[in-house]
């Protein structure tokens, strides 16, 4: 058999960081900045939420690309960074 690099085999991801991109409507961009905090909850799991940090929005929507197509969703690209941390809702 080989040798293995003292460096190892390969790299394994972050497993404390997970990296999400959201679509955001164009009309709500405004109130959104890079390094905001926010809360994000998983649908039909309305008790549990998870912390997050906006990490980049995009420059521009499909629609905006693509003025004349009438498929193309007002919608932006935003990279969100989960925190490891998760919160519990209080409400009942």
């Amino acid at each position: 058999g080989e040798r293995v690099p003292d460096k190892g085999l390969m790299d394994m991801a972050d497993l404390n960081r997970l990296d999400v991109v959201a679509l955001v409507h164009e009309r709500d961009i405004p109130y959104i900045r890079s390094s905001m905090m926010a809360k994000i909850a998983i649908p039909g799991n309305d008790k549990t939420f998870y912390s997050a940090q906006v990490h980049h929005i995009g420059r521009s929507s499909q629609k905006l690309l693509f003025p004349h197509c009438p498929y193309c969703p007002e919608n932006r690209r935003i990279s969100i960074v989960l925190q490891p941390s998760i919160e519990q809702s209080n409400s009942s």
